[in-house]
Parts: C-alpha cells; structure tokens; sequence
C-alpha cells in the first residue's frame, strides 16, 4: 500500500493528471455528510442510524425489548434487515426523512461537487449531491436510459432518501443482506457501469467506512487482477491504517491510502488543484478546429486508393479530399443555409459521400472559426455548453455523434446561437429520425437530403475528372456503394492491399455488426458483451488497419470507458459483415442478431443499440449486395417477436420492411398495415407515432398500387391515412417530403395516389372525402 499526501508535490501532480483526464471518479460515503444539517434534523453516520433502527425495532416488538446489547453485536445490514420488516412503514419513513431529506453541505463540499465531475459514486441515501442541482440521481433498480451519459449523474447505490418517502412502493433502499444480494440479480444496470469503470477508470473514495460501505466492491469480485492494475484507486482518511486494514483495502483493489489532517482542507485543496488542472474550452476544442483541406494529387494509383480506402495513411488523415472529387449539386444551396440559418441538416443514407461533403463545405468557410467533430467522437451535455459558449464559429457534426437530448439541447439555445453568432451543420444517417425530427419542427432551418446516387451534372463532372487520371467510368445507374464494389473488382490488387478473407469468430462479428452501424463503440460496450480486452486487441491486429482502437478522451469520461474501437473505413467493415452472411448462411446471421438484441436488452442504457441494429436501413446496408435482401430481413424480423414484441418500435420497422420490400403480397401489406397500427396506437414516443401513421399512409398506398386502384376501401383508407399525416405537420413541409421520399424526387404511393385521383372520382365512397382529396392534389 502507497501511502501519498497533496502536500507533496509529486503526489499533488499525480492527483492533478487524474483530475485533468477525467479519469478521476469520486466515490462518496457516510463520512462526507455526517453532521450536515436536514430539513428537520442531522444526518447520521452508519454507527448513529444503527442505534436509531435499534431503538426502532425495540419500540415495536416486544419482544426485542430487552435484546438491545444483544442487537447492538449485529453489523449493520443485519439490523436493517429487522428494522425494514418489523417496523412499520410510516415510521421508517419519517425517520428516513428526517435525517436524510433537505440536506445542507457546507460552502467548501458544495464547491468540491461542483468541480465538474463527470459521474459520482455515492454509497449515501441522502439528497446531498442531487440537491446541488449539478447532478441528477440514478437509482437502482431503474434501467439507466440511453440519454442518461449526456448528463452529470450521482449513482445512487443503496437507493434514495426521496423516494422512499415520496411512494408507498416496497422498500427499494439496500441496507440489508437481503437487499443487497437481490441488488446483485436486479441492479445490473448500474452495477454493470461500476464494474466497467472499477476497471478503467481510476476511483478516490471520500467518507467510506472500512465496515458497512465498502463491502459493495464484492460485486467487482470477478475483475481480473490485470484490469485492477492499470489503474488506481485511492482511499482517503486522517489517519494511517493497521496492517489488516489494509489487507481488507488491497482486496478491493484499493492500492493508494491519501492521508489528510483535516477534510474540508482536504475538499478545498482538491478544488485548487481541480481549477489549477482545468483545461479551458479553446484547448479541448483544439483536437476539433478544422485545418485546410488537402487535395490528393493527380495520380491515378493514388485516387484509387482513396476510393477503395485501400492506403492506410490516407485512413488517417481527416480533411482530404480526392482529385476525382465534385462538388454536390446542393453546395451552393447549403452555403446559404449556413449563413441565413443557425441550423442546418443534412441527411442521406451510409455512404452517401456526406463526410466528403462536409469537408467540402467546411472548407469553404473563411468569416468564422470551423470546428469538424467526426463520427469517432461522442459529446456530452457539458460539450455543448462549452461549444454555445463561443462566438462567431460554425460546427460541423458528423452522424453518430448527437443524441435525441443532446439535439433538444442544441435547438433549444437558439437565441444564444444567434447572439452570438454560431452555427450548427448536423449530419445525419437516414436512421438517425430522433436527431433529424428534433430540428424539423423548428421553422428557422435548413434541411438537405444528399443522395447516395450521383445526378446527371454530378457525374459528368466525375467522369471528366476519371478521365483525366484513367479511371473507368463511374457507372451513373449505381449508387456510390454498389460503384465502389465494383471498382474494387476492376482493381483487385489494390482491394488486397486492405481487405483480405480474413476468417471471424462469433465473438468479432458480434462486435463488428455493431461497429458497422456505430463506427464507434466504447469499452463499457464491449464489458457487457463479455469481450475480453485481449480479444478486442486480437481483432484490431488482424482488421488493421480499417478498425482502431484508441484510449478515450477526457471529453468522453461521460461513457464510463478506458477506450473505445474505431472504424477507419466504413465501406469495408459493411463488406465484411457481409461477407459473414453469404459464408455462413441466413440462419446463422439471424442468431448472431438475435443474440445481439438478447445481450442488450436487459441494460436500459444500452438498449438502443438493439433497436438501431435492428431497424430496417441498417439491416438492409448489411446484407443487400447484388441482391434483395428482403427475405434475411423478413426472417430476422419473425425471429425477434418473441423478444421484441412488446416494443412499438419493433413493430414499426417490421412495417416499413414490408413497405420497402418490393416483391410483397397484398397479403404481406395487410399483415405490415396491422404492424404499422400497432406501432401507432402504442408508441409511447410522438416521434413513433407520427413515422407509424405516415408508414400507415404509404402502405394503403402500396395496396392500392398493387390492386390497380381496384377496391375503393382502400383507397379510402389510404386518402384518409395520408390526410391525417400531412394535415397534422402540415407547417413542418421539410419533415412530410422526408416521410414521403418527395424530396428525392422519386415517384412514390403518394404520388401514384394523386395521379390516380386527378383522373376524376365518381365513387359515392370516395365522393364524401372531396375535401380531403382536394388538400391532398394542392399539396
């Protein structure tokens, strides 16, 4: 055991590089509020509340009333147990409530919280740390939710003073031994972000008792002892311990004893050092400040390496663009956007070039300062209020990087964008509708859509381009995917150079499913999915250079990870899932995803990775190559129901399989039009319903296709679908033509409905709805 002190200068520096990492993560016992005032009185350390219970228990049992030295043997946990099954509810509350609620800290602790940590550990039931307002509470036996990392958050281990007395509900605080192994089945959730960081991040426990409090790090009892070393873990206390103290510490990993003379010296010297280790804005953003853009040289071998991503030291490099690049003919369009709009979106489908564009446009800029934060990088709520704090800069966003909350935050500090000038470029995959759907209900915007198919002007101008190096013409009919593929069949040595038929276990593909649709995934990810670092490694080695694994900045600290996987070329990672499926077969692809939806289902907050593998864009980018895939899709999809059959967003992507699905049946549309309803009438979010009734719309507009326009039921049905679905966004124009593909400039159910209804409608059945058949052809 080291035993280190803040007075020594090498000590502080060590404390201090761990605070400027984010990598320091505090975790908070009964010592740091003991003594501070409550709403109505003191709060009690451990050994105080013991004998509250105790003369509880004897109170309200006879029994017990002359077990009181026999009583005070027991340990804590014991006593908890006899206090929250023999004394009544209403007594445990208003003993609760007295000592835990409306809890006061003191100036200097107040100010220790407020340091910008990015979580907080507590083994306290009191409000203390939520009270600051700083953080909010996550309580166990909750699932976590997706958005919860955008936020500061206190961990709340053994439960909430709040809301034991605010709900009648069963006790759900953990004192007891009971309580504390049904934690360990029933809190996985925050269990699991405590033994992913007890791993990769490094702890300092603050008022933690050597008896009652600590006990909960059993729960980390299967960590290897080479995780435990590659980080540290430091115990704070006035005085030095005896051998088999710190026996019991070592067996928690516990390796650093700090010794102080006084705590709130201790808080306020940590404050100092927190301040004095502070990076500002302008250096964190430094990582982000997009440079000027290089243009490859003319050289055939060259370009074609960067199309087929085939040179690892082009992977690398973040602002280049190809000889053979051409501008997109929404360029000049977007430019405007910028300078009229705070806000701009751009959305196409993977490999769509959007990442070219974007650096295209970015370097355009000249009267502002440009930042460019790629698909590799995850912001935080703390990220963004440091990017609204700047002035006169435009940020470019890749996709994959904003959440749903984080995008609501953006939208929501308009006018301070627009007072101090700053705007927001937002890309986005055709999947992202959360992020997308927040910034179309904004009038004030710039919405885009970038095809992953070139225009007649746009592939001209390649053409001309490939000309002049001696490449084959870019073949007009494909999108730019399916043209990549090609050219890496007209230039299999170059493909060689990065892709070879490297043979994956289970294990890799599991992660590299989620790789090609994430681009990034995060340590505490793959800890879940049971992956051992050495395996991910393994990985890395053998897909080098298209995957990457890099140690997690200080402004991810949010994602509880050491490091996180990179994708350094999407096109190849698709194509090697890919290539997975056509080897093994569609019942061993459908197992592995469903074994994917299996293993994240269970924790809340990474629940949304099963949805988004498992939504229709994404499972057709994995396994459409040279061929539908509608038949793979269909029977993952049958698959899944059991799993995922009380999930409205399920049944909406089944749904909208079925409407994309060209070869359907009327009676595969009957079946994806009672899906779609489902999704309508219990999709909890408004995003689910409103993109289940435009689903609705287009299927009855399928059915109508199919049948010729012959029952007059239907196309009923599909005026009245589509009338609802318009009408009720009908000042969001941007939102509408995105549901209906309209701004792709494709004919769709919408428009063959229109063209059916403007040849004239004599059917009494359809003569009742001239209202809205007229909205509907003026639209």
């Amino acid at each position: 055991m080291k035993y280190i002190s803040l007075d020594n200068q090498e000590d502080r520096a060590y404390v201090s590089g761990l605070i400027r990492n984010k990598g320091l993560i505090p975790v908070i016992g009964a010592g740091f509020t003991k003594g501070c005032k409550t709403e109505q009185g003191v709060v009690p350390d451990a050994d105080e509340f013991k004998d509250v219970m105790i003369d509880a228990i004897i109170k309200c049992k006879e029994q017990f009333h002359d077990k009181k030295i026999e009583l005070k043997k027991k340990d804590f946990n014991k006593i908890s147990e006899y206090y929250l099954k023999y004394v009544s509810r209403d007594v445990v509350k208003r003993q609760i409530g007295e000592r835990f609620i409306g809890v006061v800290l003191s100036d200097v602790k107040s100010r220790f919280l407020s340091m910008g940590w990015p979580y907080i550990y507590t083994l306290n039931i009191d409000d203390a740390i939520e009270r600051t307002g700083d953080y909010k509470a996550l309580l166990p036996y909750k699932k976590i939710s997706e958005h919860a990392d955008s936020f500061r958050r206190v961990y709340k281990l053994h439960g909430c003073a709040s809301q034991e007395v605010l709900y009648d509900d069963l006790s759900s605080l953990i004192f007891s031994s009971s309580q504390y192994i049904k934690s360990l089945i029933k809190n996985k959730s925050m269990l699991s972000a405590l033994k992913n960081d007890y791993c990769e991040k490094n702890f300092i426990y603050i008022g933690c008792s050597l008896t009652s409090e600590v006990d909960l790090m059993y729960t980390l009892s299967e960590v290897d002892d080479v995780s435990l070393n590659n980080n540290t873990r430091i115990y704070v206390t006035t005085r030095r311990l005896g051998d088999f103290e710190e026996i019991d510490l070592e067996n928690y990993g516990i390796d650093r004893v700090l010794l102080v003379s006084d705590y709130d010296e201790f808080y306020s010297d940590i404050c100092d050092i927190c301040v004095e280790s502070s990076l500002d804005f302008e250096d964190y953003m430094k990582e982000f400040l997009f440079k000027e853009r290089e243009i490859l040289a003319k050289d055939i071998g060259v370009n074609i390496d960067y199309l087929l991503r085939a040179d690892a030291s082009l992977m690398n490099k973040r602002f280049v663009l190809p000889y053979y690049y051409v501008p997109r003919s929404i360029r000049s369009d977007v430019l405007v956007s910028i300078d009229k709009y705070e806000i701009t979106v751009i959305r196409g489908r993977r490999f769509s070039g959007k990442t070219l564009f974007l650096i295209d446009i970015a370097s355009a800029i000249k009267d502002r300062t440009v930042y460019y934060i790629d698909s590799s990088v995850s912001l935080s709520e703390d990220f963004i209020v440091g990017m609204l704090s700047r002035s006169c800069a435009v940020y470019f966003i890749d996709s994959n990087v904003l959440d749903y909350d984080m995008a609501r935050m953006i939208r929501t500090k308009l006018d301070v964008m627009r007072k101090k000038d700053i705007k927001f470029v937002v890309c986005c995959n055709s999947f992202e509708l959360d992020v997308v759907g927040v910034f179309l209900v904004m009038q004030d915007h710039g919405f885009f859509e970038i095809q992953n198919k070139y225009d007649q002007k746009e592939l001209l101008k390649i053409n001309e381009k490939f000309s002049e190096l001696g490449v084959v013409n870019w073949d007009g009919r494909r999108n730019i995917l399916d043209n990549i593929y090609k050219y890496s069949e007209y230039y299999k040595e170059r493909k060689a150079n990065v892709v070879s038929l490297t043979d994956l276990d289970y294990d890799e593909m599991r992660l590299l499913v989620i790789l090609s649709v994430f681009d990034k995934v995060y340590s505490a990810v793959v800890r879940v999915m049971d992956i051992s670092l050495k395996s991910v490694d393994e990985m890395v080695k053998k897909m080098s250079p298209l995957l990457e694994r890099e140690i997690t900045s200080s402004i991810e600290a949010h994602k509880h990870s050491g490091y996180k996987v990179i994708v350094n070329s999407k096109l190849w990672v698709a194509w090697y899932a890919n290539q997975y499926y056509r080897k093994n077969g569609v019942e061993r692809i459908i197992k592995l995803i469903t074994d994917l939806v299996k293993t994240f289902d269970p924790y809340g907050e990474y629940h949304y990775i099963s949805k988004k593998i498992v939504m229709f864009d994404n499972l057709n980018q994995l396994f459409s190559r040279d061929g539908g895939a509608a038949h793979v899709i269909l029977a993952l999809y049958e698959s899944l129901q059991d799993i995922m059959y009380a999930d409205p967003d399920y049944w909406l992507q089944r749904a909208k399989a079925i409407m994309k699905i060209r070869a359907a049946t009327v009676g595969d549309v009957l079946n994806g039009i009672d899906y779609a309803k489902k999704a309508f009438l219990d999709g909890r979010r408004d995003k689910t319903v409103d993109n289940a009734e435009f689903t609705i719309a287009l299927l009855y507009g399928k059915l109508c296709q199919l049948m010729k326009y012959g029952d007059v039921l239907y196309v009923a049905e599909a005026i009245k679908w589509f009338y609802n679905a318009i009408n009720k966004q009908y000042a969001n124009k941007d939102y509408i033509d995105s549901m209906l593909e309209a701004s792709k400039g494709r004919k769709g159910y919408y428009y063959y409905l229109c063209e059916y209804l403007r040849q004239g409608i004599t059917d009494p059945k359809l003569l009742s709805l001239r209202e809205e058949i007229q909205f509907l052809l003026n639209y």
